[in-house]
Formats: C-alpha cells, structure tokens, sequence
C-alpha cells in the first residue's frame, strides 16, 4: 500500500489523466507540491489517512474532480485551497467542524460534505449541487449558494425550513432533501412562497413533523414529486397542495393517521384520484390508518369501498355510544330502585321483631311487689339457707 507521494514514486512530466489511490495509507499530500501534472483531470484520495489538506493540489491546474472522501480531515493550519478548475470537490466522512474554504472558485458546481461536524457554512458562488446531510447544522444561509439547484440538509437539526423569502428573486433550487430531522415539528404556509422553481421535495422521517399548513405547496406550480412519508402526521389540510398535478404523487405513507370524519375528502379526492392512475399504485401499500382502533392497520385504498365510510362510521360510533349510555343510566337506576326497597323491607321487619320481643318480656320486678300488694298478703323476707347455715 502507498503510504506517500513523493518526486521519486512518479516522474515529472506525465500524461495522467485519471489517478486513482483510493484505500492505501496516504498521510500527507506534501509530495503533491513538487508535481506538475498537465494531463491530470481525475484525482482520487479516499479512504487514506490523510489529516491536513491546504494548498498542497493548488498546481494541478488542469484537475477537474478530485474526491477526498473518508480521510481524517480537519481545518487546520489555513483553510483548503482548491485548483482554479476543479468543478467537483468530495469531502464526505472527514471531521471538519469549520467551513473548510475561504473562497472557492466559481467553476466549482459540485460539493459533498456528507457525514462531517460541521456547524456554519459560507459562499459558495457557483456551487449548484450541495450536499451537507449529516452534520450538525442548525441554519442554512440561504443567499451564500445563488446558483443552487440541488440541495440536500437530511439528519442535520433544523427546526424549521430555512426561509428562502427574504431573497429578492426566487432561487433556482429544484430539488431539496430535508429528511431525518428530529427537531422539526411544522411547516408554515410562507416556507415556500419563493420556491416557485421547485420540481422534487422530500421531507421524510421526521417524527416530529406533526402539522403542516393549508396552502404550504400551492405556489409551487412546477412541483412533480412530493415525499412526506414516515412523519408524524395525523392529519393533511385539504389545500395543501394542488393533489391532481403532482405527476408523481404526494407519498404520505407511513403517518399515523387518525381516520375519522374529517379525512373523508381525502379518501374521496386523494386516493381516488391516485386509483386512476396506475404509476401511483406504489404509494399505496404503507398509507394506512392509525386510529380509531376499528381501522388500525388498515389501508386507506380499501376503504374506498364504501361510501362515506369514515363519517358513517362515526355517526355509528355516535349512536351507539348514546345508547350504551342510555342503558348504563337505565341500569344504574334500577339498582337504585332495589337498594331502597331493600332498605324499607329491612326496616319494617326491624319494627316488627322489636314489637314482637316486648310483647314476649315477663313481669318486672314493680309488678310482681304491686301484685302482691294489692291482694294483702304479707311479704316475708326468708334468709338465705345457705347464708344460716355459714353462721351456725
């Protein structure tokens, strides 16, 4: 495995056009300033194990494509230089942290910087493809990249869409990758107003992303594809988007959706308007109910079956919980009913066994002296045999 590049290992004046040396054990690209390569237009360092890149590549003039992918890079010791030429810069799975660029030519149009630490970003004049997932971004300057037309932000951790309304003009951005974000919960209706030039929007897997407001696509009429799949939507406003233009189809699948009353229209509009078209068939088998429990699982094509279904079965619903309701008040009542009869019976047979004790009592003891009383008879008083007998 190559472990350095030096004057030695390659002759002066080649005609190299394409230099691959992917997968050795490069540290440093020092030797690389004692080379001129006329020819050269394709340079490929990934997975070295290269640290510190700066203006060790500025003299290869003619470069056009250089790819540093899955080094060990860091902003250190000044910021990367790249030749006057190149128009396509990969530095994805490195550990840069800062923006590693001051400035970079305009004839720069395709940038990576997947899968690094960075937080900041700034101009990159002629860049119109960027890729900056898996970061650690919190902002995105909107007007640092005028002539971007591919963006991709996924698994970084924005709150919001950054807001391209502020521009003067609308960008020419086509296509935006903003998924896998774990901190966004809502679109706002004005997130897109000046994105009229936009043809492909995924915002997917964001578990947070709950609500989305009425009107949040509409003024995006050249809009073809719209991926809104694996959020955490229970619910899409009707005006949301122009539904019957999207060529591609509005991908809703996998959102926990609550179908109740209110998304008849969608049962009725989307998914019947997406059964006459047999290319959209595939957005089908994960757009599934969520709740109520009755339909979990359930999905959504299958319900078009029936007329009115989701309203019907609420009013159903409604129905029988009044009457359930109703029985439960019926039933409650009636034990009242038996608790208070059983309480007067117990009363009454109380009453009845005290009359019954008093008339069954013997003569009291004043009855007894009253008796004898009054028939005159001497009332003696004996001692007790047992009391005589102690004494004697």
């Amino acid at each position: 495995m190559i472990a350095s590049i030096d004057h030695a290992f390659f002759f002066h004046d080649n005609v190299l056009q394409n230099l691959d040396l992917s997968n050795n054990s490069i540290v440093t690209l020092e030797g690389f300033k004692d080379l001129t390569w006329r020819y050269l237009k394709r340079l490929n360092l990934s997975y070295n194990r290269i640290e510190r890149v700066t203006n060790q590549l500025v003299k290869l003039y003619i470069l056009e494509w250089v790819d540093l992918s899955g080094n060990r890079i860091k902003r250190v010791g000044g910021p990367l230089m790249l030749p006057g030429n190149l128009r396509h810069c990969a530095l994805n799975n490195n550990q840069m942290v800062d923006w590693p660029f001051d400035s970079v030519s305009d004839t720069l149009t395709e940038l990576t910087l997947r899968s690094n630490h960075l937080n900041s970003t700034k101009a990159a004049l002629g860049v119109r493809t960027l890729d900056l997932s898996y970061n650690q971004l919190t902002s995105f300057c909107v007007g640092c990249f005028p002539a971007l037309k591919e963006l991709d932000l996924s698994a970084n951790f924005f709150e919001a869409v950054p807001d391209w309304s502020s521009l003067k003009s609308p960008p020419p951005l086509e296509k935006l990758r903003f998924s896998q974000m774990p901190l966004l919960q809502e679109i706002k209706s004005n997130t897109f107003r000046k994105m009229v030039n936009l043809i492909d929007i995924e915002i997917n897997t964001c578990p947070q992303l709950n609500h989305i407001d009425g009107g949040s696509f509409t003024k995006l009429e050249g809009l073809k594809k719209l991926n809104l799949s694996y959020n955490g939507l229970t619910k899409v406003p009707k005006d949301m988007v122009h539904w019957d233009r999207i060529e591609q189809g509005v991908n809703l699948q996998g959102n926990p959706f609550n179908c109740d009353c209110s998304m008849q229209w969608f049962l009725d509009v989307v998914i019947r308007g997406m059964l006459r078209h047999r290319e959209l068939h595939t957005l089908f088998p994960e757009l599934r109910c969520s709740q109520p429990s009755g339909y979990k699982n359930e999905p959504m094509v299958h319900l078009t079956m029936y007329d009115n279904v989701l309203c019907r079965k609420a009013l159903e619903i409604s129905a029988i919980g009044m009457v359930n309701a109703n029985q439960e008040n019926q039933e409650d009542h009636f034990v009242e009913q038996i608790i208070l009869i059983c309480l007067l019976v117990a009363i009454i047979i109380t009453t009845f066994y005290l009359i019954y004790l008093r008339t069954q009592r013997g003569p009291s003891h004043e009855q007894v002296l009253n008796t004898f009383a009054s028939n005159g008879a001497p009332m003696q008083f004996l001692p007790c045999p047992s009391f005589r007998n102690s004494i004697y």
